[in-house]
């Protein structure tokens, strides 16, 4: 049954209509897109039960506010009314025209990821001074957080613009029209007031604050975070999310973003989980997501028709011929090509420096099954810390068809974490309560941790070898005695063998090219990229491995084909591919274990 864009005898409902338009094929949008529009249609009919219901003329009381109190200041629309753009519209009609049966908006949180120049920021600063003047809240606190101070000056700057422009159809400028006071001159506006105290709602502000800025004590009733693809500190985010979650009443937090790259890791679990509310495989009814960003399989590169399914604003305010300039520029340039699919078009690609393609990647990660490991030969590998990276033991089990499947653990030490959290730009507190790593107790990681677990997989798997870094070796030996766990060190294939387990030193660097008693890292980085192309390698998925992979770059050596991790130009941790390379290594080395220790037979 279609759900219908206009109430009998009633007002017309163009966020339905939208959404009905992007469902039925008539606007061209992406899967996520499609995503949003369903979940809204879906909502209309199911909502009731879940405490929710559609106010359309608070909808329509928003969308109509913007083309009548405001004029666009810059672009190809500048001196027109604001006009939304189609999402932009469907966006702000959800925000306020779903509610609770309380009364309450439904919405605490708002998702919009876009390409490049798609109007997100004077959105934000429209929707701010909306909610600072015009929907009743007392003493409202409205903030422009972003990752730097000039960053975070846009959207303030783009409100200040739009207070200093003319009303459509009046003589005076929205400053003078609605009161708003500027703090600051030009583009260097810092805060904007309204003193409603003649309407019992004392003094609102609207402010810009970039991350590393102090706060004391905030009540946010609006948070427009702008920029979240380049955010590097996870407190800011999660210390803005703790602000808006305690306020009562309908505090709303917007974040604004481009697709993120790999190695942006605050903006790819953000935008991970949206994607999830967006395509409504999570159920969040305090959230909205609208991500706009072409699919997989598409190639904007040769196919104009796919763009505006991440640029909305495609020849209306966004010149088409502009994305055509950047276009032609990228086809002979690679590293363009790159930065211009995520940016424009929503591929989550272009790490600087990565050392693999990130399609190719992602292809080999999945999910492990337990039942199928039990029987099968495994290597392990171990790159261990102290006090400040990661220590990091992996496994790595080998079917009969040659096809690898690994799992990496990881600890890190509790007492800094947070600290380590700033510096590394990492949320360790958030894998850790998810339990992709462990926290210990105090400020370092004893050896004791990495040596239980691999006695542990000693006892469960059949575990062939452990290839190691020599660096701090001896402590983790004397923890394996402690463990109860029998080792002992291959010397060489023409060397006696112990009783144990097997442990191969892995070189680091160019170390151990030519000693057959050595593992070597040109060889094991050679064997990860080979069963990776090939499709032979199942990563068991962790986002504090794809954090690693995404830290990790390569350097060649003389021969082209020799390459080793770069822990020079390594921007953050890498421990837990190094643990990796290393036990794929193992896997594929011809090591079974050294000379029979047995009589020797001689035949005449």
């Amino acid at each position: 049954m279609r759900t219908s864009s206009r109430k009998p005898d009633g007002p017309f409902d163009p966020v339905t209509a939208w959404a009905r338009d992007v469902v039925d094929g008539k606007i061209t949008a992406g899967l996520t897109t499609i995503g949003a529009a369903e979940r809204h249609l879906r909502d209309l009919k199911d909502g009731p039960k879940r405490g929710l219901h559609w106010d359309l003329n608070a909808a329509l009381h928003v969308v109509n506010w913007y083309p009548t109190m405001l004029t666009i200041t810059a672009g190809a629309k500048a001196g027109e009314p604001f006009h939304l753009l189609p999402p932009h519209m469907f966006a702000t009609g959800s925000l306020f025209g779903w509610k609770r049966d309380d009364g309450r908006r439904r919405f605490r949180t708002f998702w919009f990821e876009t390409g490049k120049g798609q109007a997100k920021s004077p959105w934000m600063a429209a929707t701010g001074l909306y909610m600072m003047r015009f929907c009743g809240i007392p003493r409202f606190e409205g903030y422009a957080v972003a990752g730097t101070e000039n960053q975070s000056g846009i959207v303030l700057g783009d409100a200040a613009a739009l207070c200093r422009a003319r009303v459509p159809d009046e003589e005076q400028t929205l400053e003078q029209y609605a009161g708003y006071q500027l703090r600051g001159t030009g583009d260097l506006t810092w805060q904007i007031e309204w003193d409603g105290s003649d309407e019992g709602l004392g003094i609102c502000k609207f402010r810009n604050v970039s991350s590393g800025s102090s706060i004391s004590g905030p009540r946010p009733s609006l948070v427009a975070g702008d920029e979240i693809h380049e955010w590097d500190d996870p407190s800011i985010l999660e210390m803005w999310t703790a602000a808006i979650m305690k306020m009562p009443g309908d505090p709303l937090m917007l974040l604004g973003t481009n697709t993120p790259a790999s190695d942006q890791i605050i903006g790819t679990e953000q935008s991970d989980y949206y994607t999830m509310v967006a395509k409504g495989e999570f159920q969040d009814d305090a959230s909205l997501a609208l991500i706009c960003t072409c699919d997989e399989g598409d190639d904007p590169l040769a196919d104009e028709t796919v763009w505006r399914k991440a640029l909305p604003a495609l020849d209306i305010t966004y010149p088409a011929a502009n994305v055509r300039d950047e276009v032609a520029k990228a086809q002979g340039l690679p590293g363009k090509a790159t930065t211009l699919k995520r940016l424009f078009f929503g591929f989550r690609i272009g790490v600087a420096d990565g050392w693999i393609d990130l399609d190719l990647w992602q292809s080999s990660l999945g999910v492990l099954d337990e039942d199928e490991l039990a029987g099968l030969p495994c290597w392990l590998g171990l790159d261990l810390s102290s006090r400040k990276d990661l220590t990091a033991l992996s496994a790595v089990w080998e079917r009969p068809d040659g096809h690898l499947l690994a799992r990496i653990y990881y600890w890190t030490p509790g007492a800094t974490i947070m600290q380590r959290e700033k510096v590394d730009r990492a949320p360790y507190t958030q894998w850790r309560d998810k339990g992709f790593l462990v926290a210990t107790p105090g400020p370092t990681i004893p050896k004791a941790w990495p040596a239980m677990e691999t006695k542990r997989m000693v006892d469960r798997y059949n575990v062939v070898g452990m290839a190691y870094d020599p660096a701090q070796i001896l402590d983790f030996e004397e923890a394996c005695t402690e463990a109860g766990l029998n080792i002992w060190k291959y010397e060489g294939p023409n060397e006696p063998a112990g009783g144990g387990l097997m442990m191969v030193r892995h070189g680091q660097g160019w170390k151990g090219l030519d000693n057959p008693a050595l593992l070597n890292m040109p060889t094991g980085v050679k064997a990860l990229e080979d069963a990776i192309l090939n499709g032979k390698l199942t990563i068991e998925k962790n986002p504090v491995t794809n954090f690693c992979s995404a830290n990790m770059s390569l350097a060649p050596g003389a021969n082209p084909d020799q390459k080793v991790p770069n822990r020079r130009k390594a921007r953050g941790r890498i421990d837990g591919m190094v643990a990796l390379i290393e036990a794929i290594n193992g896997a594929r080395s011809s090591i079974t274990g050294g000379a029979s220790a047995g009589p020797e037979i001689i035949i005449l």
